[in-house]
């Protein structure tokens, strides 16, 4: 969450539009066939995308932690206006291998339904379930916590 609040400050000092959104995740690394899900929606379409090659297990129950956690537990950052899908935490899921890096993805827009993002090649492919109901209550305040280092940032950028 700290990480987007900071790419949004930043943005928004550059004059970028940006969103921070909370979603539910499902990615996996198709050479090895590594995964990994956050959320409900993410943890249900792994179980059913996965399944289809036999039997798999994402992660265990979802009955503790916030909504946030339970639901969502992960948050990106998309540019509406430059179909743009910034992930700039996704280097935390390491079981992926050396696909685990900040994810940038051009051309990337909601899909028709509203529902979610899709981003892939042969060797990767994430789904981003919008969990819009799921944004912790305490966003603005760790927004507010990035404000000096997004300025700090952007001064730097400008010299």
């Amino acid at each position: 969450m700290e990480a987007a609040a900071l790419m949004l400050e930043v943005g928004e000092r550059l004059g970028y539009d940006l969103e921070a959104r909370p979603v539910s995740l499902f990615a996996v690394n198709v050479g090895t066939g590594r995964s990994v899900a956050t959320g409900e929606y993410g943890r249900a379409f792994g179980q059913n995308f996965l399944g289809r090659y036999g039997s798999v297990t994402i992660g265990g129950e979802l009955e503790e932690g916030t909504a946030f956690q339970r639901h969502a537990g992960h948050m990106i950052v998309v540019s509406k206006t430059h179909e743009l899908l910034l992930d700039p935490t996704f280097a935390q899921f390491q079981q992926l291998g050396d696909l685990a890096v900040a994810l940038f993805a051009s051309e990337t827009r909601l899909h028709k339904s509203g529902r979610f993002w899709h981003v892939g090649d042969e060797d990767f492919f994430a789904r981003y379930f919008t969990a819009d109901d799921f944004m912790e209550l305490d966003f603005e305040l760790v927004r507010k916590t990035a404000v000096d280092r997004a300025e700090k940032i952007v001064a730097y950028l400008n010299k």
